[in-house]
């Protein structure tokens, strides 16, 4: 089955200060891949500690994919990836372990993704003289993902 985009979300505030953020309201069907990316813009900036689907019912994390992105000096975004969610309709939240003023979060819904590598795999030669090699993770989806809302986030919190 081809990936397919099943639904997004996104919203931002810039106050009031908070160590938690919530997504809107989405649908999650049973074998989807979500990918919800938070960005905070304070002072300091911390990274976020979780991201929880459905926080106030069945509470399962999402797991952090990569390192947080620094882009520029008060701001931070990560990304965050579920696999195996209970389906449902729902919220996703953002905790810091200190109050952020400026939050956004982008949430992304697919079905028919891989759900063993986060960014499928990259290909392997084969032929007479190569041996193939061990797949491996690819990055550059998360990065451009990362850039791509970030670059939202900076609009909307005024330092585009």
């Amino acid at each position: 089955m081809a990936a397919a985009y099943s639904t997004s979300a996104a919203s931002g505030v810039s106050t009031p200060a908070a160590t938690t953020y919530d997504s809107p309201s989405v649908t999650v069907n049973s074998g989807d891949v979500v990918y919800v990316i938070v960005a905070a813009s304070a002072g300091s900036p911390s990274n976020p500690t979780s991201c929880k689907w459905d926080p106030t019912g069945v509470n399962e994390s999402l797991t952090q994919v990569g390192s947080t992105l620094t882009h520029w000096s008060y701001a931070r975004a990560s990304l965050f990836r579920g696999v195996g969610l209970t389906a449902k309709s729902g919220i996703f939240r953002a905790t810091w372990p200190q109050a952020q003023d400026e939050r956004i979060i982008g949430v992304w819904v697919g079905s028919g993704i891989d759900a063993t590598t986060p960014n499928g795999t990259v290909a392997t030669a084969t032929g007479t003289n190569t041996t193939p090699k061990a797949t491996a993770t690819t990055t550059a989806t998360t990065t451009a993902m990362a850039v791509a809302i970030t670059s939202a986030a900076r609009s909307f919190m005024g330092r585009a």
